[in-house]
């Protein structure tokens, strides 16, 4: 197994932050003019963990009549705002600074069995244990219904005596060895069932696979978004809006807490990835949704530029396996 004590030191240092600047630019044009929209938007990065936003703005245009913020059921700062008056374009611009430390990590070693986990949150007598909120973690959602494909893909990773820790890595690595990254093959709307079949999807459609694979095995998993820094090719400039939104995969270990592992890469999430959002899965956390009137088509275009302060190689915090 690969653990905390065996990544290199320059890796492990919790004092040693690393200072990002975020833009995130969306843009909607429309057919026809709407003369009335409401958005809900999940923009601003989470303080969370090893986790720090230091700054957050948000530039509407149009300038909206009404804007507001709040905390919603599962943490995370929500926006809203609505327009008032006739518009055929939506620029939301979001500027963020973060600060973003390497996580503490758990020994893979003392990680307890899917059978212990199970008994775990099992314990509604410890209000310590918070096993409630866990809890909602464990059921079916929206883009993340029962499946018996699903259930019969995940089981030979969590039998009872399996560490559970490790058999979400070997899950997570399986999906990167044999499905394909490929964006023209699925939407929102792709059942998960197809992207089983197909073995290819995006970020989104593997972190809801891999949820709804520990999750059909009674035990929890959370949908992450956020931001994963890009990496130039060396000797180039890093290009204006070529970083991405991103999602992946938060598992609770018992007596330790969220560990976060990303399927799409294969990795344990580190440095380069910032946390904006955390829920059951991409409908809880898109990063703006809404409905208005008019319109027509639209069209959206998504921006975002992840900036370090200090340039430095990718850090890739290996699986434990």
């Amino acid at each position: 197994m690969q653990s905390q004590s065996s990544l290199p030191m320059e890796q492990r240092d919790p004092d040693a932050a690393i200072a990002y600047t975020v833009h995130h630019r969306t843009t909607y044009k429309y057919q026809f003019p709407v003369s009335l929209s409401h958005h809900s938007a999940h923009l601003r990065p989470m303080g969370i963990g090893s986790q720090t936003c230091t700054d957050f703005h948000l530039k509407i245009d149009p300038s909206p009549e009404h804007i507001g913020s709040r905390r919603d059921f599962f943490g995370n700062t929500c926006h809203f705002f609505s327009i008032e008056k006739n518009h055929e374009e939506l620029v939301v611009d979001s500027h963020a600074k973060v600060q973003v430390r390497f996580p503490e990590l758990p020994d893979p070693s003392k990680s307890p069995t899917c059978r212990q986990v199970i008994e775990y949150l099992d314990s509604y007598g410890d209000a310590s244990h918070q096993t409630v909120r866990i809890q909602q973690y464990l059921f079916p959602s929206e883009s993340i219904p029962y499946s018996p494909s699903v259930k019969m893909f995940a089981s030979p990773y969590f039998t009872e005596d399996a560490n559970f820790l490790v058999a979400c890595c070997r899950l997570a690595l399986d999906i990167f060895d044999e499905f394909e990254f490929d964006p023209a093959a699925t939407d929102v709307s792709t059942p998960l069932e197809e992207v089983l079949e197909m073995k290819k999807g995006v970020c989104q459609d593997f972190a809801h696979l891999m949820i709804a694979c520990v999750r059909s095995c009674n035990l929890p998993a959370r949908y992450v978004s956020g931001y994963i820094l890009t990496h130039p090719p060396e000797g180039q400039q890093r290009l204006i809006g070529a970083d991405a939104t991103h999602a992946w995969v938060s598992v609770f270990i018992p007596y330790f807490g969220w560990v976060d592992i990303d399927p799409t890469n294969a990795q344990i999430c580190g440095t380069d990835h910032i946390t904006v959002a955390t829920g059951r899965d991409f409908h809880d956390v898109s990063p703006i949704r809404g409905s208005v009137l008019g319109g027509g088509k639209q069209e959206i275009d998504i921006a975002v530029t992840m900036t370090p302060e200090l340039e430095r190689p990718a850090t890739k915090i290996p699986l434990f396996l």
